[in-house]
């Protein structure tokens, strides 16, 4: 049975695990809870699987150990990562510091690891809804809604709740607390950010180049503008320390600046010369604005203000400072993250200091975790599924030794 491994969770962290414990010679048996493995990999990076980055650090991630992190990158860079990937017969091509694969299909990814699988003989079995681990004399007991399964070893990688949309509850955190292992508290790590201040009806739709920061964090990319709140990458990104202040009973508010270019310093040049052109001093405030912004927006910032029907030539310092404002520094407070089943990433899980280097925990011989299930949630742009395959790769390997 010592050389009997159960991988729980075909995601990517648990397909790399089961890999790894397969070339170590293991009698490896995958649990799927849905009737496929790699799901999530197929719509990852809208479906190119950016799955590292020429930036990788521990500055990337938020975790509850960065020292632990730091060492685990530093021994599983992304260039092993791409080595491991070689190994199953797919090649990396690297774009603004992602790396993706070749063929810019995340079906690529799917497709060699699900064929190591099978090269390896690992046994997978799908529809698998795995209720209970246990601890016996000599390995572990796996019992799920009809079977029981015996190993030496157990490997969970099931993964988080992020992007799930399933009636049966997620089971992985119990199953830790009944170790006596403590977990974060799961939450939204990458999503949209709700909020209800008025301006939402108005600016439902708009897309636009900006900048978005909270508590010294600060993004910069496509800012979009929904009917309940905002989105888009630079959003997610702030997402993890929005809803970590949100669960600590704080009223955050996001500081978004919605436009790049032309600077604050360069637009309050613009506003002074247009207030003294002959062609554009009797424009109204409204009139001009819709002409750099999208009206939509412009709409939404400065609708029943005193001064939109003003001329150009009638705006005081007061009316300038207002409207820089509005558009460089806009507070918009949140009350709550999208769903967790809309979530990419969710942040929490099981402490770093409760597993050793290899992912193994320390007080539960034989038991490992990867992935998502541990507490570390990193930004967008292939950092998630850097680690998730890094330590899948690793903790199989360990789990596969005799």
């Amino acid at each position: 049975m010592n050389r009997e491994v159960i991988v729980i969770g075909g995601g990517a962290s648990g397909m790399a695990a089961a890999i790894s414990a397969a070339e170590q010679g293991a009698q490896v048996t995958l649990l799927e809870k849905k009737e496929q493995t790699g799901k999530k990999i197929l719509v990852s990076g809208n479906g190119r699987c950016n799955f590292s980055s020429t930036a990788l650090s521990a500055r990337r991630y938020h975790c509850s150990d960065e020292a632990f992190l730091d060492r685990f990158l530093t021994r599983f860079p992304a260039e092993r990562v791409l080595a491991r990937f070689r190994d199953l017969g797919l090649y990396a091509a690297e774009r603004n510091g992602g790396y993706y694969p070749s063929s810019f299909q995340a079906s690529s990814v799917n497709t060699v690891l699900q064929r190591a699988l099978k090269t390896l003989d690992v046994s997978v079995r799908s529809r698998v809804n795995v209720l209970s681990v246990e601890k016996e004399e000599d390995g572990f007991i796996v019992r799920s809604e009809s079977e029981a399964f015996h190993a030496g070893k157990v490997i969970l990688a099931c993964g988080s709740p992020a992007g799930v949309s399933d009636p049966k509850p997620f089971t992985a955190y119990d199953i830790l607390k009944r170790f006596g292992l403590t977990a974060a508290p799961c939450f939204p790590a990458l999503a949209r950010l709700i909020g209800n201040n008025g301006y939402e009806s108005l600016w439902d739709g708009v897309r636009i180049p900006g900048i978005v920061s909270f508590y010294g964090r600060t993004y910069e990319g496509e800012i979009q503008l929904t009917k309940d709140g905002i989105s888009g990458i630079p959003v997610f990104q702030l997402a993890h320390d929005v809803n970590q202040a949100l669960l600590d009973g704080k009223r955050p508010c996001v500081m978004i600046s919605f436009l790049k270019e032309p600077s604050r310093e360069e637009l309050a040049a613009y506003l002074k010369e247009a207030k003294a052109a002959t062609l554009t001093n009797a424009l109204s405030f409204r009139d001009y604005i819709s002409a750099l912004l999208p009206k939509k927006l412009a709409m939404a910032l400065f609708s029943g203000s005193s001064y939109e029907q003003l001329p150009l030539s009638a705006l005081d310092e007061t009316h300038t400072e207002e409207i820089l404002q509005r558009i460089y520094a806009f507070s918009y407070p949140v009350q709550k993250s999208a769903p967790m089943k809309e979530a990419q990433v969710s942040a929490g899980g099981l402490l770093l200091s409760a597993v050793n280097d290899d992912f193994e925990v320390r007080s539960v011989p034989g038991l490992f975790v990867t992935g998502e299930l541990l507490d570390v949630d990193g930004e967008t742009g292939g950092f998630n599924l850097h680690f998730a395959f890094a330590s899948g790769f690793t903790a199989g390997e360990k789990a596969g030794r005799p």
